[in-house]
């Protein structure tokens, strides 16, 4: 089988925004490029991964317009984003509903940038296209260890998987795909320069051992550097890129042989899950006021940073929930569709969630073993296509979690789509 690649840069030349935090965060500059990859089968099956928060149905409709001259349809088109917090915005649909409120982290609607974004990805693809050649992969599998932990604490559990995809092109040329959970928030809420992160750092560092480096996140919804990063800055993003890649480095020198690439495909699943219940706006409020009042005593006590960053998370919480509150205007709970796919590459199936999914649930999926058969791994990506939000297990609503009380799903509904995902691996 033939596969096509490219790389694009979708770094704004003008004036923009960061999104990923709670307050207005203009861009003073750029520290590292962002990009569009993209991985083309036959078909088309394609893959894109962008430098970005993550997309939304504004931004991805606007990428599939773009690229269906090229024959590209939604059921074979697989988005994701590797979270960065340090990306541009102004990509998402902030004229309605809870976005509305929350402009001030994900940026004023921008038609230019989103048409910036849409064409640089169609020219990717284009560029890809008209350069396939017959592939051979290789898939390696090991563990990593302190790059992120479970961001409540790490004594949790947290999923320390590392999944790796090379391929290997008949013209010489080499493309990594690997894949961890972890968010790339090393760059904190202070920094203005558009960055990817410490997957931009990987992606430098490995520059010449590959011709394209792609980084998929997984369930990295409770994973953070939080308390592994030393200080929030550029050169700590180098020295955990540069922890990830010697890792990666490790573990493909000591893999076996390449085998043909012989079957890559795409499939959907529509799910139906629980909306969450909606406060009253007085109740949300109520809300934000005591988590204000306990991040103030908390900051008095004289407590750590760990501590201060998990009080102000609950700042963070009340205010969506607020922001919920208001966008409802008495709505009640609903269902959410929940689109997931399937990643088939060989015999390897990998899970496609447009979730932050927390690895305390991944983690159930993953030592599962079925009865009377043997178990087959289970990869997962995640923030894929439109993000639909957190997806918490339910300790983390009983602990009352910042992802937990920010999630549009009812407490439950974490464990009844691992079920889900169980039954696409064993349908």
């Amino acid at each position: 089988m033939k596969t096509g690649f490219a790389q694009v840069s979708i770094t704004p030349g003008r004036a923009c925004v960061l999104a990923g935090y709670y307050k207005s965060r203009p861009a003073m500059g750029v520290h590292d490029e962002v990009y569009v990859r993209t991985l083309v089968f036959p078909g088309p099956v394609v893959m894109l991964s962008l430098d970005l928060l993550n997309v939304d149905e504004l931004s991805m409709d606007r990428i599939l317009r773009a690229l269906a001259p090229l024959g590209v349809e939604r059921d074979r088109l697989l988005i994701t984003a590797i979270h960065t917090h340090s990306s541009f915005g102004g990509i998402f649909d902030t004229a309605a509903g809870i976005k509305r409120e929350l402009r001030i982290m994900f940026g004023e609607t921008d038609e230019a940038l989103l048409a910036m974004l849409a064409e640089r990805c169609a020219a990717a693809v284009k560029e890809a296209m008209a350069d396939m050649a017959e592939t051979k992969i290789r898939f390696v599998k090991g563990s990593i260890e302190g790059l992120g932990t479970n961001r409540h604490s790490p004594e949790l559990p947290h999923d320390r998987d590392l999944f790796m995809a090379e391929f290997f092109r008949a013209d010489g040329k080499k493309i990594l795909l690997y894949n961890l959970s972890c968010h790339p928030t090393v760059l904190n809420g202070e920094n203005l320069l558009i960055s990817a992160d410490f997957p931009g750092s990987v992606a430098s560092r490995l520059h010449g051992v590959y011709d394209m480096v792609i980084f998929v996140n997984g369930s990295a919804g409770d994973v953070s550097t939080r308390f592994t990063r030393r200080e929030s800055s550029f050169a700590e993003c180098d020295r955990l890129g540069a922890l990830a890649a010697g890792r990666i480095m490790e573990l493909t020198a000591a893999a076996g042989a390449a085998e043909p690439l012989d079957r890559v495909e795409l499939a959907y699943h529509d799910f139906c899950l629980k909306e969450a219940a909606v406060d009253e706006a007085a109740a949300a409020e109520v809300k934000l006021a005591a988590a204000r009042q306990r991040l103030d005593a908390v900051k008095a006590s004289g407590a750590g940073a760990g501590e201060i960053r998990h009080a102000e998370s609950f700042v963070e919480a009340a205010f969506i929930n607020l922001t919920k509150a208001r966008a409802a205007d008495g709505r009640q709970a609903g269902d959410i569709d929940l689109r997931t796919g399937v990643f088939s590459i060989n015999r390897k199936k990998i899970l496609c969630v447009p979730l932050e999914l927390f690895s305390v649930l991944a983690l159930k999926l993953k030592s599962r073993v079925p009865a009377g058969g043997a178990r087959l791994p289970a990869e997962i990506f995640g923030y894929v296509n439109a993000l639909a939000g957190y997806m918490a297990d339910t300790a983390a609503y009983e602990a009352l979690d910042y992802e937990a009380l920010s999630s549009p799903f009812a407490p439950g509904e974490g464990e009844h789509y691992i079920e889900l995902l169980w039954s696409l691996l064993y349908h």
